[in-house]
């Protein structure tokens, strides 16, 4: 195991959490259509239109890919500090961990971008369709409809 993803409408949690293994977790309408990947899916994620994919490479990097309609917005938090929030557009793939150093940053469209190097007691935070903050209509992550925790583990 590698992570455990947390699903969160608003403030409440979602069903229980789900052990991340492998090196390659399909989430939402994605697990119907990856048959080497380890399928994440309930009903909740199919009403919120979710489809996205985390990939753990045996550098231990782990990257987000948005296979779905909708940008996901995405925010790394460590000891209580998060990092800027990124907007993932569909067919972007970004870093969300970074297990050994790495160069590259790119922003075309089915290229790689990246996002600061976490410490093993961070998470990321996953929104679909909205973001949060300074510039958007909600403050806080919390008050988001559909997000996801993805916590990772040493």
């Amino acid at each position: 195991a590698w992570a455990e993803l947390q699903r969160w409408e608003k403030g409440e949690k979602v069903g229980e959490g789900v052990i991340l293994s492998g090196h390659f977790a399909a989430i939402g309408i994605l697990a119907n259509s990856v048959h080497d990947a380890q399928p994440v899916h309930c009903e909740w994620d199919t009403r919120n239109e979710v489809s996205f994919a985390l990939i753990r490479q045996a550098t231990e990097d782990v990257w987000l890919y948005n296979s779905g309609i909708r940008s996901l917005f995405v925010s790394v938090v460590c000891a209580n500090k998060a990092d800027a929030l990124r907007r993932l557009s569909p067919g972007y793939c970004v870093r969300v961990f970074k297990g050994r150093p790495v160069t590259g940053d790119s922003t075309r469209r089915g290229s790689i971008q990246s996002v600061s190097t976490p410490p093993l007691d961070s998470h990321v935070i996953i929104s679909v369709g909205a973001g949060w903050g300074t510039g958007y209509d909600r403050m806080c992550s919390s008050e988001i409809k559909c997000r996801y925790h993805v916590s990772f583990v040493s």
